[in-house]
């Protein structure tokens, strides 16, 4: 909904702005249902002025429709001025007003009248993203091992030089092995229920509403408007007390923490305004636009020349040393409520499969560290914007990305890890000041 307010006798260059601000609607918001309101100040009902009938032909260019039938600014006895439609009600769709009526100024500070709409928005039903995810249960997971045990591994390890297309066909098998395998279930989503009072409120405003689009009295408007206020106190002092009675008795703070994370979340955003000012509204755009901003958000770090500090050391890290039992300890310290990020293979079949994925894996992880080449999909993430606190919902640069990696990436990387950690304990190259981030010791030895 748009308002605006045009000042006394506007002229032919205010009316030219108006015609760059209906194109620019036009333009951004055409696959949008829109409302155009506001004190024109140009008497709708003349069409013998010149600028009445330029402004008439601009809604015909535009397809937008006048919906005010009556005056809405009364003739005054102290002066020449008539009754004239004044204040304007324009939309692209008619179907939009269901009731528009003119009545009396509702204060005696408006020498306007008031005009009282209802408005018929059709809501589109919210995308209700479900998230399926696949029933591991022990029946199937035995299938999928005899699966998986029966093919042959090695040939696809070896079957070509390119470790890109060896990564791919080796994830795509597994892909292919669990989606036949294993049946997908709907994540439960426990909606939170408010109390029986609040909820007879809820119809009984429904009601009234109701009642006013059929006999326009300005009483059942008024009444709706004061029972979706109290509605909306009522609603945030149950939220209030819930919340403290969750802080006195909760002894798990993940209760808590829940509790908060789904009172703190934003409804999405469809159109969004990007760091050059551009309104934007299509998924590719907007998804191009996040990734421009947070690429723009890194700057490239000059690290210290650290060399003098670290101690000589005659023994080079020349290889890297992976088994297939070191595989095997990584896989069952897993933690399955993390997120598998792109490989969508879970953690929890990883760690239920530990034997079977350890002998793979190694062959696979071999193979990478042969090559020298880390596969290019091995290296994608998944990024979600994460809207920063008191921000505008509709800006890009409100957003801090939050990054998933590839599980198997860090699987790997943490086998590299291992590696790197014991040459430099070994050599001691670590000083002797350093507590911190090292395993058995903290700031406080």
């Amino acid at each position: 909904m748009i308002s605006i307010y045009i000042t006394p006798n506007p002229t032919s260059v205010q009316i030219t702005e108006l015609e760059e601000l209906f194109n620019f609607i036009d333009r951004k918001f055409s696959k949008h249902k829109y409302i155009i309101s506001g004190d024109f100040n140009l008497n709708f009902f003349n069409n013998k002025l010149n600028i009445v009938q330029i402004f008439k032909k601009l809604l015909n260019k535009y397809g937008l429709f006048q919906m005010t039938k009556s005056y809405t600014y009364p003739s005054s006895p102290f002066c020449c001025v008539r009754k004239s439609l004044l204040d304007l009600f324009i939309v692209n769709d008619k179907t939009l007003v269901q009731n528009l009526t003119v009545t009396e100024s509702i204060s005696i500070k408006f020498d306007h009248f008031s005009i009282l709409t209802l408005i018929k928005i059709h809501k589109e039903k919210e995308k209700v993203i479900t998230k399926l995810v696949h029933d591991l249960n022990d029946n199937d997971i035995e299938i999928f091992k005899s699966k998986v045990n029966s093919f042959d591994w090695d040939s696809l390890i070896n079957s070509s030089p390119d470790i890109n297309l060896i990564y791919e066909s080796f994830i795509n098998t597994i892909k292919v092995f669990i989606s036949s395998t294993f049946k997908k279930k709907q994540l439960s989503n426990k909606s939170r229920s408010i109390p029986k009072e609040i909820k007879q409120l809820i119809v009984k405003k429904s009601k009234i509403f109701k009642i006013f689009s059929q006999t326009n009295e300005k009483f059942y408007y008024f009444y709706a408007c004061f029972l979706y206020e109290k509605i909306n106190k009522l609603i945030e002092s149950y939220n209030s007390k819930k919340f403290h009675k969750i802080i006195d008795k909760s002894k798990d703070l993940k209760q808590l923490f829940s509790h908060i994370k789904h009172d703190s979340k934003q409804k999405n955003a469809n159109i969004f305004r990007d760091n050059e000012n551009n309104v934007i509204s299509d998924d590719q755009d907007i998804c191009n636009a996040f990734s421009k901003h947070f690429v723009s958000t890194f700057n490239e770090i000059n690290f210290p020349d650290y060399s003098k500090l670290i101690p000589i050391c005659n023994e080079k890290l020349d290889n890297f040393t992976i088994t297939q039992t070191d595989v095997l300890r990584e896989l069952l310290s897993l933690d399955y409520n993390k997120a598998s990020g792109p490989s969508e293979i879970p953690n929890l079949l990883l760690k239920k499969c530990p034997q079977i994925f350890s002998k793979i894996l190694y062959q696979l992880f071999q193979k990478i560290l042969i090559s020298g080449i880390i596969p290019d999909k091995l290296k994608i993430v998944s990024v979600t914007p994460i809207l920063k606190k008191g921000k505008p919902i509709n800006e890009i640069s409100s957003y801090r990305p939050i990054t998933v990696e590839n599980n198997l990436l860090k699987l790997f990387e943490k086998l590299i890890f291992n590696n790197i950690n014991a040459h430099i304990v070994k050599n001691d190259l670590i000083p002797d000041s350093q507590y911190g981030f090292r395993a058995g010791l903290n700031t406080q030895n």
